[in-house]
């Protein structure tokens, strides 16, 4: 997994990686984050909820194709 989520990091904005890093390695809050990059804190919280949302995606399984329900013979 440690290729993967390396690579989903890299594609994030420099910003919202900035912030998630901070956040997940540097154990800062995102309010001490927000001070550390010059920002206002609810902006870190906004851009981390966004990071957070496109890793969760990037990282997630895939999901199964969904199946297409046909229907056949006489409906009346």
């Amino acid at each position: 997994m440690a290729p993967a989520l390396r690579k989903a990091l890299a594609d994030l904005p420099a910003e919202e990686r900035e912030l998630m890093l901070l956040v997940a390695w540097e154990q800062l809050t995102p309010t001490e984050a927000a001070a550390a990059v010059g920002i206002p804190a609810d902006t870190a919280r906004s851009r981390l909820h966004r990071a957070r949302g496109r890793l969760r995606e990037r990282l997630a399984p895939p999901r199964p194709a969904s199946r297409q329900l046909t229907v056949t013979g006489d409906l009346t």
